[in-house]
């Protein structure tokens, strides 16, 4: 897939929230059945209450990077109240959704220019949300976000191989920039030890 602009992508991604509102194959991918997205969501929340949850104080701020709609903080919300989550996003339909529907703050903004101090939350969730940050950029952004975490925060980042991807396009090609790519599990761990 040739390298779009970050303004070519958030095009794609605003058109997408308002075509499929808050609805799993708003956030997920497009071309699988509804009952493969589903099941995908699930092992998401799965992960976000046995991996995130349990790491997180009281009171804690949790950043839902690529927020979407809510779907992942709608459910931290009911399982842990005490948190206060902050919705981010760069598609401004998907930031009224979020408010709407989790009744948290949403901030419309860029991976790339986080609006955050350093060392303000403790815990990021972003899930199929670092799959599109731009070709030579992922080492900045991974910098960029382990700095806002406090000491001993924990970030779940989440986002589908490549093998993944190529598997779910046998359902569909898709002709939009909003299919992302796949990450080698050896990608995170280079790009998380930048925390010095």
């Amino acid at each position: 897939m040739p390298q779009l602009s970050g303004t070519q992508l958030r095009t794609d991604w605003e058109k997408r929230a308002l075509a499929k509102g808050a609805s799993l194959a708003s956030v997920l991918l497009q071309n699988l059945p509804p009952i493969l997205n589903q099941h995908l969501h699930k092992w998401h929340i799965d992960l976000v209450q046995s991996q995130l949850l349990p790491r997180m104080p009281q009171g804690a701020v949790v950043l839902d990077l690529a927020c979407g709609y809510g779907r992942v903080s709608l459910t931290i919300k009911v399982i842990r109240p005490d948190i206060q989550l902050l919705g981010l996003d760069f598609a401004y339909p998907y930031c009224q959704h979020y408010t709407e529907n989790v009744r948290s703050p949403a901030i419309c903004a860029s991976i790339y220019d986080l609006p955050f101090m350093p060392d303000f939350l403790d815990g990021i969730v972003a899930i199929t949300a670092l799959m599109y940050v731009a070709t030579g950029q992922e080492e900045a952004v991974f910098q960029q976000l382990i700095h806002r975490l406090k000491p001993g925060g924990f970030a779940l980042f989440l986002d589908p191989g490549a093998e993944f991807l190529n598997a779910a396009s046998l359902f569909a090609r898709s002709r939009t920039s909003t299919s992302g790519k796949g990450f080698k599990m050896d990608d995170y761990w280079q790009f998380g030890q930048t925390r010095t």
